[in-house]
């Protein structure tokens, strides 16, 4: 009798254990390739040392509050939304002190309201001590209020 119940408790774990391994594999596999901050929630990110601190997308414009982490001062030459048909601010004395913080306001007319804004951010700039123009890539999602 008891020969019986190990038998057939062998075969439920090889019967259902391989299901239940492969559930478990597609589930690491999902939660490693898919980006789920992108999909839930908002987010702004910048390659160092530029920050995000504060963004917000209204009906026909994006507003990025952005911090300087360099220990020098930089003069931000354009900032780019490169998905979106934006028109691209060139801000002429737009210059920003070491560890500050400065709001732009990005007018995009082909930003709707009650929809979800994903575009890519282009940022130009100068160090303070330096003719160098220097290019920062970073990442825009947000709901557009």
């Amino acid at each position: 009798m008891l020969n019986k119940n190990a038998q057939a408790v062998m075969e439920f774990l090889m019967t259902y254990g391989w299901a239940i391994l492969i559930v478990m594999i597609s589930m690491g596999t999902l939660a490693y390739f898919v980006d789920f901050k992108s999909i839930s929630g908002n987010r702004c990110s910048l390659a160092p040392p530029l920050y995000c601190k504060s963004y917000q997308a209204d009906a026909g414009s994006v507003t990025l509050v952005i911090k300087n982490g360099l220990s020098e001062g930089i003069k931000v030459k354009s900032i780019e939304l490169i998905d979106k048909e934006c028109a691209q601010n060139r801000f002429n004395k737009a210059e920003m002190a070491a560890n500050s913080e400065m709001t732009f306001v990005i007018s995009c007319p082909s930003v709707y309201s009650s929809e979800k804004l994903r575009t890519d951010i282009k940022i130009v700039y100068e160090e303070e001590k330096s003719l160098q123009e220097i290019t920062k890539l970073g990442n825009l999602v947000v709901a557009v209020s």
